[in-house]
């Protein structure tokens, strides 16, 4: 006999399979005879047809015997509204459910607990930054939360606690391990220790995460206005930070300079050796200006076609990056006094250009844009078609074309994880890795 059935508010009802035919309820005792103190968001079968797996809204997935219609085991969460249960998927390789924060949990039903939970986001990325020995990823996203990334293994966790409240704007990461914030609650933070009790996290999940945020101490800076970037000296010891209409510096976590501006500043890149630093604006122009003790020293004006989107100097200081929302990627030499370096014009986004950044060995510049792809741009073949990355190969109907890096995302970070290796994160909440053939 096949079962099937419905969710009504707490209960779940079963029918019988042909006719319709209500067949009963499961009931736990201790739901006042419901299946759950919540709404049932989700169900589904065992491989086997023995057991029926629920997810709740009171935190709780249950497991219940078909044929007996009573609680098999019962996995509590944490009672907190991110921890409502909302899908659950029962495979071969085991059962997993998802949580409102957007966690997926792997669950152990001998042990009635949680085994494992992979913590991604949600929302969309807005901000990405690797460790110096590009073994941990540290992204943010529109709601403030960071999440710390091993690469190497794909797990993750959550910084806690909260260091934003709204949307997180730029990262920056010292060698140290200080991770260095800065969000729409016009806060720039200074946080010590993240990587901190990184290896214990994985084994003993529930202590380590309270040991991650004990060990954690951000220091918080109020900003003057809205942050849209943040830099950092290859030392670690200078900050820069591009607020609306100003750009400040912090050395040892120290306000040191404040330089107001006439324009709207959109982005910044602060050179290696904290002596430079580039600011995009939303007047087309970039700016390049010398740290000169408490001052900024405006040392080039460089114009272009459409508002400033992201900056970045090459890791031995001979070159400037920048793209804007015209769809140019523009290489400058800093030796040639800020010349164009590239021999025709980068234009093979379609759209805005988002986010860039440098190879190790200064050769390759990858960029994101709003048309969803990832492309690399060659320093050594500067007038040759660049490598554009793509998702899966789509066909439609007759026409067949390819998805972007993000299909249908815009690509908000870009990184280098080795020398022909790139990370992605997108609109779509997602980080990407990819091999560059080359």
């Amino acid at each position: 006999l096949t079962l099937t059935f419905s969710i009504f508010f707490f209960q779940v009802i079963l029918y019988e399979g042909v006719e319709g035919t209500k067949q009963g309820e499961l009931t736990d005792p201790s739901c006042k005879g419901n299946a759950h103190d919540g709404g049932v968001f989700g169900l589904c079968w065992s491989p086997d047809d023995n057991y029926i797996a629920t997810a709740s809204g009171d935190k709780t997935v249950k497991v219940w015997n078909v044929a007996t219609r009573e609680p098999h085991k019962t996995i509590r969460f944490e009672n907190t509204v991110e921890n409502q249960q909302l899908s659950i998927i029962w495979t071969k390789c085991g059962l997993f459910s998802v949580s409102l924060a957007g966690f997926i949990h792997c669950l152990n039903l001998e042990s009635a607990s949680v085994a494992k939970t992979l913590k991604g986001h949600n929302k969309p990325i807005t901000a990405l930054t690797l460790s110096a020995d590009k073994s941990i990823a540290f992204t943010a996203d529109f709601e403030g939360n960071i999440t710390r990334w091993e690469l190497s293994s794909g797990d993750s966790e959550r910084v806690s606690p909260l260091i934003h409240k709204s949307q997180v704007s730029g990262l920056a990461i010292s060698a140290q391990g200080q991770l260095v914030s800065v969000g729409w609650d016009d806060s720039i933070a200074f946080s010590d220790n993240v990587f901190g009790a990184v290896g214990l996290l994985l084994l003993f999940v529930h202590i380590c995460v309270r040991h991650f945020a004990d060990a954690m101490h951000p220091e918080k800076v109020k900003l003057s206005s809205q942050p849209r970037g943040v830099s950092m000296s290859s030392d670690g010891r200078t900050v820069a930070v591009a607020c609306q209409k100003a750009v400040l510096l912090f050395v040892n976590q120290k306000p040191t300079l404040t330089h107001n501006t006439s324009f709207e500043v959109s982005c910044i890149s602060l050179s290696g050796d904290g002596r430079c630093v580039a600011v995009g604006g939303q007047d087309s122009k970039l700016r390049v200006f010398e740290v000169n003790g408490s001052q900024l020293v405006q040392k080039k004006e460089l114009g272009h076609s459409g508002a400033l989107t992201s900056t970045a100097w090459s890791p031995d200081g001979s070159h400037l990056v920048a793209t804007d929302t015209a769809r140019r990627v523009v290489p400058y030499s800093v030796e040639k006094g800020f010349a164009v370096a590239s021999d025709k014009e980068w234009t093979f986004h379609t759209a805005r250009v988002n986010c860039c950044a440098w190879s190790d060995d200064g050769r390759f510049v990858a960029t994101g844009g709003l048309d969803t792809n990832v492309i690399v741009w060659d320093m050594m073949n500067t007038g040759e078609h660049p490598i554009i990355i793509r998702g899966e190969f789509i066909i439609l109907l007759i026409l067949a074309n390819h998805s972007g890096a993000h299909s249908m995302s815009p690509v908000n970070g870009v990184a280098w994880l080795g020398p022909r290796k790139i990370l992605s994160a997108g609109q779509d909440s997602v980080l990407k890795t990819w091999v560059l053939n080359v």
